[in-house]
Order: structure tokens, then sequence, then C-alpha cells
């Protein structure tokens, strides 16, 4: 469980919005760990819903970043 205090850390360092895709890492090697280490074979609702949880945490990281953009151009004088 090294992953945890590693990403509870990286959190005072860096906004949320740039540590939550990293954390979704996390889901993947849940379920590749989950498999080799005890036989878990994900069934298709499991795939779906961390499929959901990952896209939309990777859509809100593309819209922050879209949105940061788009304010940083309207704040720096020309």
């Amino acid at each position: 469980m090294l992953a945890l205090p590693c990403v509870n850390r990286s959190l005072k360092f860096a906004p949320a919005s740039v540590v939550a895709p990293y954390q979704y890492t996390l889901i993947v090697w849940a379920i590749v760990l989950g498999y080799l280490v005890f036989g878990d074979v994900p069934d298709l609702a499991t795939l779906a819903g961390a499929a959901i949880i990952i896209a939309a945490g990777l859509f809100i990281f593309w819209r922050e970043q879209v949105r940061g953009l788009r304010v940083a151009a309207v704040v720096e004088p020309p």
C-alpha cells in the first residue's frame, strides 16, 4: 500500500486536478494485481465501471486544462 501515501504526498505539491488522473492508475493496478496474485478475473461490469470512472476523471482533467488555458489567455496583458 505504498501508493496511497505517495498519492497523498503528491496532493501537497500539485493541484488535485493534476494529480487525479494518476490516481486512476490505482484502479488499473488493482485489477492487474488482483488477477496476478489472487487469480481474480474481473467481470464485464467491473471493467465497464472502471472504464466509466477513468473516462470521467480524464474528461474532467482535460476540461480543467482547457479552461485554464482560456483563463490564462484572457488574464495576460497583450
